[in-house]
């Protein structure tokens, strides 16, 4: 019984969250409030440009109150992560993937839509190659590196990309370091800007993958 109420109360949080978020319901005007609660008719489309904040209400106003995270989960989502917290994230996952092929697969082939039904990374899962998003002269500097090749439609290797600018953020001339990335904290949200879904699409593929988070590193970003 307590482990129920529990669920109602994340599904009482998720209604705030996107209330506070939005300035709107997530279940419409008041006249058609309580059908659509009861019938799971949720619209949220006005999170569509924060993956991060759309996969967490999302979750916590499911139908099905199995399906929604516990407040342990609520409070560890990315949503609530610093940039540096992000990009260790990102780093640790990229290390995770390191000669292992396998698990590289499932971050290209695995579509966790956003709010309008389109996969969130879509440079990499409708065919479409990330290099295209770079700026051309950061593109250049990364393509002089003859001992780091980037296959550019690969989820894994937009995290090695992004793993060597930060580990390698000081060797780069002056008006990418300090023009275009700003510092090193700032090459997350370049990477932001350019790829909104990919720290989200990252998260979501491990989350449904607990054997890959369930020890070491990455455990402590589920709760585990």
């Amino acid at each position: 019984e307590e482990k129920k109420t529990n669920k109602v109360d994340i599904f009482s949080l998720g209604v705030v969250y996107y209330l506070f978020l939005t300035s709107e319901h997530p279940f419409g005007n008041p006249i058609m409030r309580l059908v659509n609660i009861h019938q799971g008719k949720k619209d949220l489309k006005a999170l569509r440009v924060a993956p991060e904040a759309w996969l967490l209400v999302d979750r916590m106003l499911s139908p099905n109150p199995t399906d929604r995270p516990s407040i342990r989960e609520v409070l560890q989502h990315p949503l609530f992560w610093s940039e540096e917290h992000s990009s260790q994230f990102l780093e640790d996952v990229d290390r995770l993937l390191y000669g292992q092929r396998g698990v590289s697969k499932l971050f290209n082939y695995s579509r966790f839509p956003d709010s309008e039904g389109q996969p969130f990374i879509r440079a990499v899962t409708e065919g479409y190659r990330w290099d295209v998003l770079l700026d051309p002269l950061l593109l250049r500097e990364l393509n002089k590196n003859q001992y780091a090749t980037y296959d550019h439609t690969s989820v894994s290797h937009l995290l090695r990309c992004f793993r060597n600018l930060r580990q390698h953020y000081m060797e780069y001339p002056p008006h990418i370091k300090d023009d275009l990335l700003s510092a090193p904290k700032g090459i997350y949200t370049y990477f932001a800007g350019i790829v909104p879904g990919l720290l989200m699409q990252v998260y979501e593929v491990l989350r449904s993958h607990p054997e890959l988070t369930s020890q070491g590193k990455l455990a402590s970003y589920f709760g585990s």
